[in-house]
């Protein structure tokens, strides 16, 4: 059948960095995401989407030492990055 369908789900994909979540503080190791100025924060829940930013109550800022070794070119909207539930 050569039809699409209005719910076809067609979007380019996007490679996620891979995290070493040994970096992370026990507390913060659920999710990890960029902002929009290249920063990168890890979270204890899941952060929600802001205009410019990911937005969480806690939050930790991984040193741009460690970040740059995440090699993530892609936009800071899709930086997302969530761990499965068991803890590190």
């Amino acid at each position: 059948m050569d039809s699409e369908y209005e719910l076809d789900i067609i979007a380019e994909w996007t490679e996620k960095p891979e995290i070493d979540r040994d970096i992370l503080p026990d507390w913060a190791n659920r999710a990890v995401a960029m902002d929009k100025d290249g920063r990168w924060f890890c979270y204890s829940v899941i952060p929600v989407k802001n205009s410019n930013h990911w937005f969480a109550i806690e939050a930790w800022r991984i040193p741009k030492s460690t970040s740059d070794t995440f090699n993530y070119s892609s936009s800071w909207e899709d930086s997302l990055v969530v761990f499965e539930e068991e803890s590190k």
